[in-house]
């Protein structure tokens, strides 16, 4: 199986890799990759995170919109004034304290709307949209790292698994051939201190076998915690590992893909692109820091009022508006205007390096994973030949037994070695899958991020 990773033309179209994921062929892993979607701690943590950006969303919208303030109130005047002593003095009955009161009330309505601010604010709304976009591509990013741990911690069972099986396997034949000494012990044809070796074997096979449930104990839990649900039945995980069914020139066709469109047909690239896009954003907004800002400000108000003196009573009403275009400009900032304008261009340069960096990285992390492959799977054929060799060779040692020409032990040991091969292929087959998963999460073509809204993949 030889990979060539020039001259796949792929014209454009994905390269299909459904049927060939390992929850293809396990439907319990499927189940959890979709459970974890909306259960697992870290997509809840995820989708926070863009309910957070969306709502600062609206505060950026918000400074393009015009600002409405109305205001009411009623007031209770009370003025008291002393009148100044006349030439000739008060006369008898004269007033010497003037008293006025007064009361109505007042509402009005006022309303400012920005007019120009060199596309500053436009500028603003679309920084926010960027970090929509960013948090959803984090969003889509978490979730195709999330379903490939969760696939290799799965698969990972499966293979504890076919070890513990085979440990108490070979536990159970250490307890028969301990049995059979223990009573060779007490029939005399065995010295006790001849016991010494086989009892601490077996209890340190024991110890080893309670250590191995505890290690998958663990890992079955660990499993549960990261895909948010309450546990991992026992019986969904089989004692097979499934068999790697994609096309093997759909390997090659990823590495093309990849080499042709580049960083940004994967999530980080697309990321590092908005961010991109992020920085030249600020730099315009900072560029407006020192130009001249202008809003239109407008305002309406009615005032109603009853004045009382001590000689008189008089009603007023007074309805007013204004309008008016306000500008400001700041002149000198303390160069900060500057720095931020430098520190926008700087953030910018960073993330385009960046962006050449990872395009660099995931071409080289994609054809060694292509070549893994190809070296995985002319391993499977290997031990699948072998085991082959070793099942005919148990079963010619059964034949034999049964004719009486070989003993028990041959039959277990021979067991014990189609045991050990299982595992031998089970582990390689895990390896090829892994190796799959890897190379179809690198390029961004995981069929998990179909379950996502179009707009956070691509």
């Amino acid at each position: 199986m030889i990979f060539h990773f020039a001259g796949v033309g792929l014209q454009g179209q994905p390269v299909s890799v459904e049927g060939s994921m390992p929850e293809d062929s396990l439907p319990e892993l499927k189940i959890l990759i979709a459970a974890a979607l909306k259960q697992s701690p870290q997509m809840i943590l995820s989708e926070i995170s863009i309910s957070q950006n969306e709502a600062v969303r609206y505060f950026s919208t918000s400074q393009r919109l015009p600002q409405v303030a109305v205001n009411a109130s009623y007031a209770w005047n009370n003025i008291s004034a002393d009148i100044a002593e006349p030439a000739g003095g008060f006369k008898p009955g004269d007033r010497r304290i003037n008293r006025d009161k007064s009361s109505g009330p007042y509402y009005g309505v006022s309303l400012s709307q920005p007019i120009f601010t060199w596309y500053a604010i436009a500028n603003q709304v679309k920084l926010s949209d960027i970090a929509v976009k960013i948090a959803e591509k984090n969003y889509a990013e978490a979730y195709r790292s999330l379903a490939s741990s969760l696939r290799s911690q799965y698969l990972s069972l499966i293979f504890q698994k076919i070890a513990r099986r085979n440990q108490r396997y070979n536990l159970s034949q250490t307890e028969r051939l301990l049995a059979l000494d223990e009573a060779r012990l007490k029939s005399g044809a065995m010295a006790p201190a001849e016991l010494i070796g086989p009892r601490t074997g077996y209890a340190s096979a024991r110890l080893a076998m309670a250590r191995t449930d505890d290690i998958y104990a663990r890992s079955k839990t660990q499993l549960a915690r990261l895909a948010g649900v309450a546990l991992i039945d026992e019986e969904s995980i089989p004692l097979e590992a499934p068999k790697w069914s994609a096309d093997p020139a759909a390997a090659a066709a990823l590495v093309a893909r990849l080499q042709r469109d580049g960083a940004e047909a994967t999530l980080q690239g697309q990321i590092n692109a908005l961010r991109i896009r992020d920085s030249e954003l600020t730099y315009k907004i900072a560029r407006t820091r020192l130009y001249p800002k202008f809003s239109l400000s407008a305002s309406a108000a009615q005032y109603n009022s009853q004045n009382v003196t001590s000689t008189s009573v008089s009603q007023a009403s007074a309805f007013s508006t204004s309008y008016g275009i306000s500008g400001s400009w700041t002149l000198f900032d303390g160069f900060a205007a500057r720095g931020a304008k430098l520190n926008a261009l700087a953030l910018k340069r960073t993330y385009e390096q960046v962006q050449k960096n990872l395009a660099a990285q995931v071409s080289d992390q994609v054809k060694a994973a292509a070549q893994a492959i190809e070296f995985a799977a002319q391993s499977l054929e290997l031990v699948e030949t072998a085991r082959a060799g070793v099942l005919a060779n148990l079963d010619r040692i059964k034949d034999e037994f049964e004719r009486g020409s070989l003993t028990e032990d041959a039959v277990t040991s021979a067991t014990s070695q189609l045991y050990a091969q299982d595992a031998a292929v089970v582990a390689v087959r895990i390896d090829l899958l892994g190796r799959w998963v890897e190379l179809v999460s690198l390029v961004g073509n995981d069929p998990v991020l179909n379950q996502l809204p179009a707009r956070y993949v691509h």
